[in-house]
């Protein structure tokens, strides 16, 4: 299959873009499971985000309702248009997937650009869909689908969390690749779920859940007197650890659950209200802002 791929990409004279993290995932039977993963059938509607030469966008076109691939590099244009001919349940929008609004679908798979997987990752929860089958990089998949206590658990684990159960499915090898790229990918699934717990307003949440990863191993307590130190009054900051219960306010940042930071970002809210600002303060003051 990789040498599929070289011999299609060198009949239609195209390099792979280094700047658009182009990497293209050859191993036939890691292909075909990601479209088993997703369990596609014959009434689901797909996105596909960077078909690339086509080989994912193939299989899933054989399985599926229908295929929309969004892709950014015109270069591409001539290979999905003969694929196209081939198949006519597959549309090709050549477009920016982060710009461009994502049409309807129930299921995604893709294998992501590895430069913009994470907020490709984020608009992607943003719709109504069933189960998306992304790969991404080992990293990134490990963060994602970190739990409570775990190394890796961070914001951008509680924020997913929040929007769907996501898992680790495949490490998948550097050598699974043509180009090969420097760090391990990995095939992730996310089932998409309503949020069960309510947030003032997603950015205020995403905003504390960025202050207190901060100070990730520091307790809740500990974190919040903080913000003594930014301006907010201490009668301030008495009254919001008063609406947060014990067992929570002795934990260490990195060892709540998902829904206990709901409840410490909706005891600052009705007591402090947006205290955004005390946050940004409380970066620069500590150089974490742009690097937080």
């Amino acid at each position: 299959m990789g040498n599929n791929i070289k011999h299609l990409l060198k009949r239609y004279e195209i390099t792979p873009n280094k700047e658009l993290g182009q990497c293209f995932l050859v191993n036939w039977n890691l292909l075909q499971k990601e479209v088993g993963y997703a369990n596609v059938g014959r009434n689901d509607v797909v996105l596909e985000i960077g078909p690339g030469p086509g080989n994912l966008t193939e299989l899933l076109a054989q399985r599926a309702k229908q295929v929309i691939a969004i892709e950014k590099d015109v270069r591409f244009r001539d290979i999905l248009s003969d694929l196209q001919a081939r198949y006519n349940n597959i549309e090709v929008i050549f477009a920016d997937a982060l710009e461009v609004d994502f049409p309807n679908f129930n299921k995604a798979v893709s294998n992501l650009p590895f430069k913009v997987a994470l907020p490709l990752i984020f608009k992607i929860l943003e719709c109504d869909f069933d189960v998306a089958v992304l790969l991404c990089q080992e990293r990134l998949a490990q963060r994602i689908c970190a739990k409570p206590g775990q190394k890796g658990y961070s914001r951008l684990s509680v924020q997913i969390s929040r929007l769907g159960n996501a898992e680790i499915l495949k490490i998948v090898p550097k050598s699974a690749f043509v180009p090969q790229p420097e760090v391990n990918g990995a095939v992730i699934r996310i089932r998409k779920t309503k949020p069960d717990f309510e947030v003032p307003s997603d950015e205020f949440f995403k905003e504390v859940l960025k202050f207190m990863f901060s100070q990730r191993d520091k307790t809740v307590q500990e974190t919040i007197l903080i913000l003594k130190s930014v301006g907010v009054s201490e009668k301030g900051v008495n009254r919001a650890l008063s609406q947060i219960e014990k067992r929570i306010l002795y934990r260490r940042i990195h060892t709540l659950k998902p829904f206990e930071f709901g409840k410490v970002s909706q005891a600052l809210w009705n007591t402090l209200g947006d205290v955004r600002k005390a946050f940004y303060k409380f970066y620069e003051l500590k150089g974490l802002y742009k690097n937080s």
